[in-house]
């Protein structure tokens, strides 16, 4: 096993968790799954103070947001090997199974029904190691005199090897001061905010902390028209995107967000803009909608290069899941502001239904306080 530990929590999903008791991402095999996003593929999410607590509920979530593959060493052919998880779950004389996973009895129920009578599916989760082993505790002491020895919390990266029954030792590989930006001062969220007036509210599914930011404006790709483009178009929006992002003059005092369907980033176009990360840098706020019709659920960007440069260049992270309970999205709203995407991008008319760019002039707030993990974009009307 192995993985990257952090002193702070930025990525608090809950209301009763400590950003302050620090965070792991926990995999099988080398830590390479842990410490770069792999479409598809996710490692477990461990908040220290509340090890159990997922940030996804329900067994189609615990299939979907589990690790599929892990990576070795193969020391034969001196090469990196990624191998399924099935295979280790085939090797009984790896490690007690049960701290790795737990049996899918419904899969493999639906396995048998086809032919597969000695049919086992594993859901990796870590659970029965978290609990029964004193791994928490020694991660939560390992950060606390690292944080308290560097005077900063810090990011580390560790290996976890079995030695005996039930003994393993933990090998720290790297340690450095961890970038924490987005701690920010207390906000105060308004009481009541008229229906008509809300651009999205969310409960938790953000990454940056308190904050409260007035937008100068907002380059919204609407989802539907986007997901209708062929796969040229959709790498054509993303050089758009480029072009958008070199008319934001100073960011700092112009903020804008960019909102859009599924992964910011991704390699794979069907599941998001395929934008790098210099074509988005000058903008303020990353916004991240779940289509669900094309079944995209945007992922918080846990770990990656990509994510480091969000976190280096202070840009706010969100993803919005509108068919959630408690999520509002009504992009309708934004239709009360001009359109200034044909002056900007004129040559680029075919995209109109689909690329917009709206001034909005500092009269949409986005506001969020991490600790009772609530989410507001508001027109404020001040």
């Amino acid at each position: 096993m192995a993985g990257v530990g952090l002193s702070y929590n930025q990525y608090i999903w809950n209301s009763t968790m400590n950003p302050a008791a620090g965070m792991l991402r926990h995999v099988v095999g080398l830590g390479t799954r842990a410490v770069n996003r792999v479409e598809g593929d996710y490692p477990r999410i461990i908040a220290l103070d509340e090890p159990l607590l997922k940030p996804y509920s329900g067994i189609e979530d615990a299939r979907k947001f589990s690790q599929r593959k892990f990576d070795v060493l193969n020391t034969a052919r001196n090469e990196l090997e990624t191998i399924d998880m099935a295979e280790f779950f085939r090797d009984t004389g790896r490690v007690n199974l049960s701290y790795v996973g737990l049996r899918d009895a419904e899969t493999e129920e639906r396995m048998r029904e086809r032919g597969a009578s000695d049919a086992e599916s594993w859901l990796v989760n870590f659970d029965e190691f978290l609990q029964k082993t004193s791994f928490v505790r020694d991660m939560e002491m390992i950060l606390r005199v690292l944080e308290e020895t560097y005077r900063n919390p810090v990011d580390i990266e560790y290996t976890l090897n079995f030695t005996g029954e039930g003994s393993y030792r933990i090998n720290l590989l790297q340690c450095r001061p961890q970038q924490v930006k987005w701690y920010r001062e207390p906000v105060s969220m308004p009481d009541i905010v008229a229906g008509d007036r809300v651009f999205f509210r969310s409960s938790g599914n953000f990454v940056g902390g308190n904050i409260s930011l007035d937008l100068k404006r907002i380059i919204y790709v609407d989802p539907e028209g986007y997901s209708g483009l062929s796969v040229t178009d959709k790498h054509a929006v993303a050089r758009i995107m480029g072009r958008l992002n070199r008319t934001i003059e100073n960011r700092q005092e112009n903020p804008v967000m960019l909102i859009g369907p599924g992964r910011w980033g991704t390699t794979t176009p069907s599941l998001g803009v395929p934008v790098n990360y210099s074509e988005i840098h000058s903008v303020s706020v990353i916004v991240e909608i779940a289509f669900m019709r094309d079944g995209l659920v945007p992922e918080i960007s846990y770990g990656t290069h990509f994510f480091q440069d969000l976190v280096e260049n202070d840009t706010y992270y969100v993803a919005i899941q509108p068919e959630k309970e408690r999520v509002v999205f009504n992009p309708a709203l934004l239709s009360a502001y001009p359109d200034i995407a044909p002056a900007l991008i004129p040559e680029e008319s075919r995209f109109q239904e689909i690329v917009h760019v709206y001034e909005t002039d500092f009269e949409l707030r986005l506001i969020a306080d991490i600790a009772r993990q609530e989410l507001l974009c508001y027109a404020h009307g001040e």
